[in-house]
């Protein structure tokens, strides 16, 4: 046949098109995800520190005890 090979996105053009969506939207509704974003690198950081948990409750727990502000080791 003679149709034209489409040529897939390369992973920079998919950067820039979610970067480029961003930025729209912040424009457009002046709210970011960054809150969420903080969040999260802090969870994964108690997940790091504290290691692997058999169980979500225990994970939980962790998540709970660490960014309510308490001192892990009481003197």
């Amino acid at each position: 046949m003679g149709g034209r090979k489409m040529k897939s996105k390369s992973s920079h053009q998919f950067f820039w098109d979610a970067t480029w969506n961003n930025i729209v939207t912040y424009c457009t509704h002046g709210i970011t995800n960054a809150v969420a974003e903080g969040i999260n690198s802090k969870n994964r950081s108690i997940q790091r520190r504290t290691g692997v948990y058999r169980n979500f409750e225990n994970f939980k727990k962790a998540v709970l005890f660490y960014r309510s502000g308490l001192d892990p080791y009481p003197q």
